[in-house]
Order: C-alpha cells, then sequence, then structure tokens
C-alpha cells in the first residue's frame, strides 16, 4: 500500500489504522516520490490531490493511462469543483473529503467488507 501525503500527522495516522489492519504501508510526500513507488506497483494508493511539487491528479492520471491494477482513494479537502470533477472522470474507487472517514477508507480499498 502507498500512502501519497505530505502531512505528517495524516501519514502517521493513516500508517498506524493500516498496520493494525495488517498491510504493509510506503508513504511518498511529493508526486515525484509517488512516480518511483509506483515501480514496485502497490494493491493500493490512497492519493492527497494537494502536494508540494503539484496535483495528485497526475498519479491518478499515470495509474489510468497505464492500466495499472491498483485502487486509488483519492482524499482531498479542496472545494475546487474542476479538480474534482477531473479526478472523477479518472475514476478513481473512492473520492473521500477530508477529514477521512476510516471505515469508508477501509470498505473503498476492500481491507473490510
Amino acid at each position: 500500500m502507498l500512502i501519497v501525503e505530505d502531512d505528517p500527522a495524516t501519514v502517521s495516522a493513516l500508517r498506524m489504522l493500516l498496520t493494525r489492519k495488517g498491510c504493509k504501508v510506503r508513504v511518498a510526500r511529493t508526486i515525484s516520490d509517488a512516480f518511483i513507488e509506483l515501480r514496485d506497483v502497490p494493491d493500493v494508493v490512497i492519493l492527497d490531490l494537494m502536494l508540494p511539487d503539484g496535483s495528485g491528479v497526475s498519479v491518478l492520471r499515470h495509474v489510468r493511462e497505464q492500466h495499472l491494477k491498483i485502487r486509488v482513494a483519492v482524499t482531498t479537502a479542496t472545494s475546487d469543483q474542476e479538480a474534482l470533477a477531473e479526478v472523477e472522470r479518472l475514476s478513481p474507487e473512492s473520492l473521500m473529503r477530508k477529514p477521512i472517514d476510516v471505515i469508508e477508507l477501509y470498505r473503498a480499498l476492500q481491507i473490510i467488507g
């Protein structure tokens, strides 16, 4: 599982919650780092849209264009309707507003039924 998130508190909380569910977690704090981590093709990506080096949409677009078998949950605090519409066109498994509902996240990523 790959968490693409630059906020240390969010990374820490997600890592703890997902590790407790038995997930092996890697972290990328930038888009550049995410592309490096995607080389190992994780099963799941939890993707923030607002990253220091650009929009997480580029990561989701790459996953879809390369037909990678990766489940993607997008998390965001943005209310930019244009950005959200672009995300929806790329069909993530889930698009969640922050703060993240952990149960919704688990379900979206098929961590629980």
